[in-house]
């Protein structure tokens, strides 16, 4: 079967940022950035590692060899969106910090308490109308169309509450991809349900 030059690369980046998570998991993650305690692992993806910061309850430290998704992330800061997990500097007033040893980049994060989405990526893009997210923010915000509306009630959220939630997520993912041509895929695991909004919590391919 033949795949794709795109998926083809993917393949290779998640092998290798798989490695390097798993060699992150073996360091002493703490004392490479500077902390004089070992950091506590909060919780670990396909190609992160996050720690909760030794000083700051509200902040995690996210630790990945998976550079798209760091770089997005600090990109889409300027948005200024509430579906999109803050950033904090480090010391030297940057946004990252380079790990050498593990080929990876650190970054502060706020912390979201939540849970995964409980849509599918299959009904997720059903209700983005196929991925046009301005659309689909426009009919939502007003109830949603027949079809959107069925896949709400299939999951127990067509109020209004999911509404405003679903139509700011919608808003914010036209607007990454319309100024930043940041174009996700996978959105049943990348997208956290914090309660009064949706946070895209990776924002790799």
């Amino acid at each position: 079967m033949k795949i794709s030059f795109r998926t083809w690369l993917e393949e290779i980046a998640s092998e290798k940022a798989f490695g390097q998570r798993d060699k992150t998991q073996k360091a002493d993650v703490g004392k490479l950035l500077g902390f004089k305690t070992n950091l506590m692992r909060y919780s670990q993806g396909s190609f992160a590692t996050l720690y909760q910061h030794p000083r700051r309850k509200d902040r995690l430290i996210k630790i990945t060899a998976h550079r798209e998704d760091v770089q997005n992330l600090v990109r889409a800061q300027a948005l200024n969106s509430p579906n999109i997990p803050r950033l904090f500097d480090w010391e030297d007033g940057k946004k990252t910090k380079e790990l050498p040893s593990l080929n990876s980049i650190a970054i502060m994060v706020e912390k979201i308490d939540g849970h995964p989405m409980e849509y599918t990526t299959g009904d997720f893009y059903e209700l983005s109308l196929d991925g046009r997210f301005g659309l689909a923010s426009d009919w939502i915000a007003t109830g949603g169309t027949p079809r959107q509306k069925s896949i709400m009630e299939k999951y127990g959220l067509n109020n209004d509450l999911e509404h405003d939630k679903l139509a700011r997520l919608m808003a914010t993912l036209r607007d990454l991809k319309k100024f930043y041509r940041i174009d996700l895929s996978d959105f049943q695991d990348n997208i956290m349900d914090a309660g009064g909004r949706y946070v895209l919590v990776d924002m790799g391919f």
